[in-house]
């Protein structure tokens, strides 16, 4: 959930002795662009990663790649519905987009965060039953990744539904103009503060404690137990997993260290009555230049997943350059199939007026 607009916390009967827009255009100007360009490469890179994952050949583990698309799939989410509107709120003062898409994308990101989270423990709770009781069939993971994808975003979906019920384009009067922000509108001010709190711990706190478990647990049997087997191929698949483990783990500190200033900035906007009374312009535009120091950071985690499963996944490469000399082939067929063409057509008309002179020679003599 984003935090409260910094005009919503200051004396609203004084309004007009603020400046709406605590950024001058310049700085718009390049905000504006660096959140495009992030929104832009957070789309393409998921999809790009979602395409290999789905066309790619590699066949080692079919359950972490549902669950890593599933994990995408919020990034795209992120990309097209958070990014895009979140910011500009702040960043103008006033809600500019049609009212009705406040509460949407207010419910969509926090579903979206949910879900991300609670996908990264089905991660880890699945490599932590593959590789800390590997001989136990506990699960059937193939069969049960669906379902637990499932119960994911029934979960994502409840945890956010408040936002869609509460979150309103509120209409406020600035100097004479009647202008919108969006916002949370809970009937007791109680009920936003223990929602803020339930979000935090629910999707920061328990989801660290849990994933911290589960890896360290996983790191200690990967450290202690040795490879059952003498051959190259068990050697090579322990190698497969503790890269695999390697790469979950830097997805988890990466999703911590992105999400953690934000969901710190909510918890203290919220909890801290003191710290929302912002009595001059001045202190607006150091809240506004934090938040979106923290938003940013939490807007780039979509842009950094896809990241870092190309440059940690060989499979990942291997597909990629797959594709890619796919691609190139067919395109280097296509071209030689046109000047097959081409080659055949010059030919014939080569051929057909040769045949023509030579009728028309035949006939005057």
């Amino acid at each position: 959930m984003d935090p409260l607009n910094p005009l919503n916390i200051s004396n609203r009967q004084n309004l007009d002795d603020f400046e709406l827009e605590a950024l001058r255009e310049p700085y718009q100007t390049i905000l504006t662009i660096s959140y495009i360009i992030m929104a832009l490469l957070a789309f393409i890179g998921n999809t790009t990663a979602i395409a290999t994952l789905v066309t790619g050949r590699q066949r080692s583990a079919p359950e972490l790649k549902k669950y890593l698309i599933n994990l995408f799939t919020t990034d795209i989410l992120i990309a097209l519905f958070s990014i895009p509107f979140s910011y500009t709120d702040f960043m103008y003062g006033q809600w500019i987009f049609p009212a009705i898409m406040c509460p949407i994308t207010q419910f969509i990101t926090g579903c979206a965060v949910c879900v991300s989270v609670y996908t990264l423990i089905a991660i880890g709770i699945e490599r932590y039953l593959a590789i800390v009781y590997p001989f136990r069939q506990l699960l059937c993971f193939e069969r049960h990744t669906k379902f637990a994808i499932t119960i994911i975003w029934i979960i994502g979906i409840a945890l956010s539904s408040p936002l869609l019920i509460e979150s309103r384009a509120l209409e406020f009067k600035y100097r004479n103009k009647i202008l919108y922000d969006c916002r949370e509108l809970w009937d007791q001010e109680l009920g936003g503060k223990v929602y803020t709190g339930l979000i935090f711990i629910t999707t920061f706190i328990i989801p660290l404690i849990a994933l911290s478990f589960l890896y360290i647990s996983i790191g200690v049997t990967s450290a202690t137990n040795t490879v059952p087997g003498n051959s190259n191929r068990d050697h090579v698949q322990q190698q497969n997993r503790i890269k695999i483990v390697k790469m979950l783990v830097i997805l988890v500190i990466s999703f911590a260290a992105c999400w953690l200033p934000i969901q710190v900035f909510n918890l203290v906007m919220w909890l801290c009555d003191d710290c929302r009374t912002l009595t001059s312009q001045f202190q607006i535009n150091i809240y506004v230049s934090i938040y979106f120091i923290c938003h940013f950071l939490s807007m780039a985690h979509a842009l950094i997943d896809p990241i870092i499963y190309c440059f940690m996944s060989h499979n990942f490469k291997m597909d990629q350059l797959r594709s890619y000399m796919y691609a190139n082939c067919a395109y280097n067929n296509r071209n030689e199939k046109r000047g097959e063409i081409i080659k055949f057509r010059s030919n014939f008309m080569s051929n057909t007026h040769s045949a023509t002179n030579g009728n028309v020679s035949e006939v005057a003599v």
